[in-house]
C-alpha cells in the first residue's frame, strides 16, 4: 500500500517539477540550476517504479535508496532556486513540502525493509539449525516425518506444520514466480481451493524466490494460499526438489517440481513427481479416489 502512495505522489511531483522547469527557462532564461532539479527531481518517481518492479528486496531497496538521495538532493536545488530569488517563497514552500513528504515515506519504506531483511536473515538461519538436526537424508520419502519449521512466507513470518495439525498439507515446489508453467499451477490450486478446504486440505507453495516476489504473484494472481520464500534453499534441498533437469535440451541445476501431500500427522502421505500444471488441484484430488 505504501509502495503505491509513494508511486503516485513521486509522480505528482515530478509534473510540478517540470512546470517548474518550463517556467524557469521559459519566464527566468535560468537554464543551469533548472536542469539540475529536472533530473533530480523526476529521478525520484523513476527509481520508485524501477524498485516496484524488482524481483528482490535488495534490489528493491537499492532503488529506494537513489531515490531518498535524489530527494535529499532535490531540495538542495530548490533552496537555491530559492534564495537566489528565481522562485518565491509560495513556490518554494509548495515544492518543499511535497518534496519533504516523499523524504519522510521514502526514509520509513528503506527502514522499515531493511529490519524486515535483517529479521529474515535471522529466521534463515534459525530455520537451517532447527532442520539440521532434523534428518540427515537429502530427500523426503512416503512415511517420512514433515520438518516442524517450513520457512518464512510472504510477509515474512514462520511457517510452522503443526499449525495444520488435523489437516492434510499440499506442499509443492516449483520454479519460479510468474513463469507460464509456475502461473498455471497455482492458478489451478487457486480456483480448486474451496473444493480442496472441504475436503480438509490446504495448500503451501515453495519456491527460492523472495519474499517481494511472492507478494507480487500473489497480488497479480489473487492466490489464497501462503507461499514459503526459500531463498536459502533449506527446504527445496531438504525435500528433494533441487537438482538437475534438461531444458531445452540442456542440462541445468535448479527447483525440480513436485508435491508434496501431508497427512493429520505431520507425515508424508504421497508425492508427484509428474506434475499436470493446468490440472494440479485434480491431480492431487484424483489420489484419494475409492
Amino acid at each position: 500500500m505504501k509502495d503505491s502512495v509513494i508511486r503516485n505522489k513521486s509522480k505528482v511531483f515530478a509534473l510540478d517539477i517540470i512546470a517548474l522547469y518550463k517556467s524557469l527557462c521559459e519566464e527566468k532564461r535560468e537554464f543551469v540550476l533548472s536542469e539540475q532539479i529536472l533530473r533530480s527531481g523526476t529521478s525520484i518517481g523513476a527509481n520508485v517504479v524501477e524498485a516496484s518492479n524488482a524481483q528482490t528486496d535488495a534490489d528493491f531497496l537499492a532503488k529506494m535508496y537513489i531515490a531518498l538521495k535524489e530527494a535529499g538532493e532535490t531540495q538542495y536545488w530548490l533552496e537555491l532556486l530559492f534564495e537566489s530569488d528565481y522562485i518565491d517563497k509560495n513556490q518554494f514552500e509548495k515544492l518543499n513540502g511535497e518534496c519533504f513528504e516523499l523524504v519522510k515515506l521514502l526514509t520509513s519504506t528503506t527502514k522499515t525493509l531493511k529490519e524486515r531483511m535483517s529479521m529474515t536473515k535471522k529466521n534463515n538461519s534459525k530455520l537451517k539449525t532447527a532442520n539440521s538436526k532434523f534428518k540427515t537424508t537429502n530427500y523426503m520419502k512416503i512415511g517420512d516425518k514433515c520438518p516442524e519449521l517450513l520457512g518464512l512466507d510472504e510477509n515474512g513470518n514462520e511457517v510452522h506444520i503443526s499449525a495444520y495439525k488435523g489437516k492434510k498439507v499440499i506442499i509443492y515446489f516449483y520454479p519460479k514466480d510468474s513463469t507460464p508453467g509456475c502461473t498455471a499451477e497455482a492458478c489451478s490450486l487457486r480456483d480448486g481451493m474451496e473444493e480442496l478446504r472441504e475436503l480438509g486440505y490446504e495448500v503451501i507453495g515453495v519456491s527460492k524466490d523472495s519474499a517481494k516476489s511472492h507478494l507480487n504473484f500473489i497480488a497479480k494472481q489473487n492466490l489464497n494460499f501462503h507461499l514459503i520464500a526459500d531463498t536459502e534453499l533449506t527446504l527445496i534441498k531438504q525435500f528433494g526438489a533441487w537438482g538437475e533437469k534438461k531444458m531445452y535440451g540442456k542440462t541445468t541445476e535448479g527447483v525440480i517440481r513436485s508435491t508434496f501431500v501431508i497427512d493429520e500427522n505431520g507425515v508424508v502421505e504421497h508425492i508427484i513427481t509428474k506434475v499436470d500444471t493446468k490440472n494440479a488441484a485434480q491431480q492431487i484430488l484424483k489420489l484419494y479416489e475409492s
